[in-house]
């Protein structure tokens, strides 16, 4: 007979980490995208252009555990 205690927290577990590459996959397939984006995204408060494509970079790499 199985601990039933210690299932529940393997599939939560499981369930986290296939929702974090489904993420990962969805912003990696959206790059070439955004990349044609960035040249018409409004510009933030203090006049700079948008930067959405480098801030997806900067959140691909920390999901690869670069920094």
């Amino acid at each position: 007979m199985t601990d039933e205690g210690n299932i529940a927290p393997t599939i939560l577990e499981q369930s986290y980490k296939t929702a974090q590459l489904r993420a990962y996959a969805a912003l990696k397939n959206a790059v070439p995208y955004l990349e044609h984006l960035s040249d018409v995204l409004p510009a933030d408060d203090k006049g700079n252009p948008s930067d959405l494509l480098g801030e997806i970079q900067a959140l691909l790499n920390l999901q690869r555990g670069e920094s």
